[in-house]
């Protein structure tokens, strides 16, 4: 009869303790919620008052590497003739990339995708990906992963907000909540600077 109560009584700590844990990762997760809100309420405060597009983007992505803790981040803007995006600010990236290189923006790449289909692309692992070309800068900077985001103003496409890693990583959709709420808020500057 002792080792039934006994028994008994192991089995309960171990669904109190796992119950435990359920709470801690339920207001864990909720934490990371509400702060996601809080950073992306104060971003769009300070980009209505006077910011230039400039300082939306260099913000936006900024914040954006800090709140997914992201290696890399970037917004590249779609060109003339609308073959590539030019990395036009950015996180993580070797030197002198920003301002200079280019990412594909064809049918087959993750820009030119979320351009085409107005909608986010996300990839845990580009090399088992065969939907998508892997952009030369991408490969330079060992990407494994990537979550894209249209940058899409009445005017017509601007470009792409990508969170780029070099391990595998599966974007969720808090992270996609997140990135999309930031492209907004860039979207709206450039309506605002025209």
């Amino acid at each position: 009869m002792r080792e039934c109560d006994a028994m008994a009584s192991r089995k309960h700590a171990v669904v109190r303790s796992q119950e435990e844990s359920l709470t801690a990762a339920r207001r864990s997760i909720q934490a990371e919620i509400r702060a996601r809100h809080a950073a992306l309420s104060a971003y769009r405060s300070q980009a209505v008052s006077p910011f230039s597009l400039e300082q939306t983007i260099t913000e936006g992505v900024a914040l954006t590497a800090r709140v997914l803790r992201a290696e890399r981040c970037a917004v590249a803007r779609l060109v003339e003739g609308g073959e590539a995006l030019l990395l036009h600010a950015g996180i993580g990236w070797r030197e002198d990339v920003v301002g200079r290189a280019h990412l594909a923006a064809g049918t087959g790449t993750l820009g030119g995708y979320a351009l085409e289909h107005h909608g986010p692309v996300i990839v845990e692992d580009l090399a088992l990906n065969a939907d998508f070309d892997i952009d030369p800068l991408l490969a330079r900077h060992a990407t494994v992963s990537a979550l894209i985001v249209p940058i899409w103003p009445q005017s017509g496409p601007y470009g792409i907000l990508g969170v780029f890693s070099s391990v595998r990583r599966l974007f969720g959709p808090l992270d996609l909540e997140f990135v999309q709420g930031v492209a907004d808020v860039i979207r709206a500057a450039d309506y605002r600077e025209r």
